[in-house]
């Protein structure tokens, strides 16, 4: 079978036919769990979930009885609790999501902004209590089933990103809308609409499933109803519940960071940028897009973003970008900065996306059709512009979707900011079957040849 502790997988399996009860688990459903199990990258993780499970769940056997009736449960449900911890506590809390899983007949449906962000309203408008919990219970299954079709190949990694950014979006729309509706009963004054920004991965709508967002608030003339609409909506994406929580906030690249107004006045905010803007808050705003509240204000602004960004170019700009990109490697513990850490690191995701953001600040005059927030996007669009060479769009590009894989495997495991390579053998040769390597040094070999590529582009 493979189990890595025989002893304790035994346990498990004289634990579950204990919890099942007399002919709660037929030979049929045995072999087939057995089976399933055998071909997934760690068997013991899915046998002691599975027993998690079926011991925190109100009727075992009658799941028991679903599971042997629906072999494609049974795939499911054992691929869910293999790759990611933070799934199994999904299942969990919500049993009943298994079988929406298996039911479902649209799966891997790549769905809109407007759709999710409907279930999201219809879910708040039909709630009985807390309208924002029941948005956190609509975001955390599509988030499930997102990831079901990650696990089963269903999307490829630049679809899965594209949805979970798409989810956000919705999410942090309908949030706001609870939000306002919210303030406008206790503040007056509160009549200024808000315009939320991403930046970061979600502007550039390439997140993880456990990534920060980076965000601004836009307002023309805020007031303290616009500040109360604005705090509230970092509180609930934030809070901690009984569903969890939704997106840990980042709101740090906003006008002089910490110390800076949470809401920025559109006139203020232009001021700022025309005079006391540092070159990184630039290089930032090329992934800015606009994702929730006053569209209208938000595109006005970005573009404005956009003439800056071009009549700011700096010569010494390249310089700028190493030494920028230096005091993050600095920052770093001393065994991870050439090897293992996959976002900062050298030859990292950091390096191809300053590369990527360089190029754009140093092109956008000359070719304005590269300025684009996402990423693989923007080196095809730098490509075909002549700014970049074929051999390096592909180094780049070809690094980028494994770095992403990477790191998209390592925070799918516990919905946690995690970038480094397992330094246990053991959990790196899980994480090299995962992605499809035969064993940990195939991977490892292959991961160190692309930071090497990258790394080279990067000093160029």
């Amino acid at each position: 079978m493979g189990f890595v502790d025989p002893v304790s997988a035994k346990a498990d399996w004289l634990e579950i036919v204990e919890t099942a009860g007399e002919n709660g688990l037929s030979e049929s459903l045995l072999a087939s769990l057995l089976g399933v199990m055998a071909h997934n990258a760690a068997p013991d993780t899915s046998l002691r979930n599975l027993r998690r499970c079926l011991a925190s769940w109100d009727d075992p056997s009658g799941w028991l009885t679903f599971l042997s009736q629906r072999s494609r449960a049974v795939e499911i449900l054992i691929r869910l609790l293999v790759n990611s911890q933070f799934l199994t506590e999904l299942v969990l809390r919500h049993p009943d999501y298994l079988r929406r899983l298996t039911e479902s007949r649209r799966l891997a449906e790549v769905r809109s902004r407007d759709e999710f962000l409907t279930d999201l309203r219809l879910a708040a408008c039909e709630a009985e209590s807390d309208a924002i919990d029941a948005i956190r219970r609509t975001q955390r299954w599509e988030l499930l089933r997102i990831a079901a079709c990650d696990c089963f190949g269903l999307m490829d990694l630049r679809r899965i990103t594209l949805q979970l950014s798409l989810l956000a979006d919705a999410t942090i729309q309908a949030v706001l809308e609870e939000a306002t509706e919210g303030v406008a009963r206790s503040v007056s004054g509160s009549g200024v609409p808000l315009t939320v920004v991403a930046l970061g991965k979600l502007g550039g709508e390439e997140l993880n499933y456990s990534s920060d967002i980076d965000l601004l608030f836009l307002s023309e003339n805020p007031d303290a109803g616009t500040l109360k609409i604005a705090q509230q909506l970092v509180r609930e994406l934030g809070r901690m519940t009984g569903e969890g929580f939704l997106y840990r906030v980042d709101m740090r690249l906003r006008p002089w960071g910490r110390s800076g107004p949470l809401v920025a006045d559109v006139a203020a905010y232009g001021e700022y940028l025309e005079t006391h803007a540092a070159p990184w808050e630039l290089q930032s705003l090329v992934k800015a897009r606009v994702v929730a509240g006053d569209r209208s204000v938000g595109d006005r602004v970005l573009a404005d973003v956009s003439r800056l960004i071009v009549e700011k170019k700096q010569s010494d700009h390249r310089e700028t970008v190493r030494e920028m990109k230096r005091r993050i490697e600095e920052s770093l513990p001393r065994e991870l900065r050439e090897y293992g850490e996959v976002k900062s690191g050298v030859g990292s995701i950091r390096d191809i996306e300053f590369v990527t953001q360089f190029l754009q600040l140093q092109n956008a005059e000359e070719h304005p059709e590269i300025l684009g927030t996402n990423t693989l996007r923007s080196l095809a669009a730098l490509a075909a512009a002549g700014c970049l060479r074929a051999e390096e769009y592909r180094k780049l590009s070809n690094g980028y979707l494994l770095l992403r894989a990477i790191e998209h495997s390592l925070q799918l495991m516990h919905n946690k900011q995690v970038h480094a390579l397992p330094a246990d053998e053991g959990e790196l040769a899980y994480l090299a079957r995962r992605l499809d390597f035969d064993d940990s040094d195939r991977f490892v070999k292959h991961y160190a040849e692309h930071c090497h590529e990258i790394r080279e582009v990067f000093d160029r």
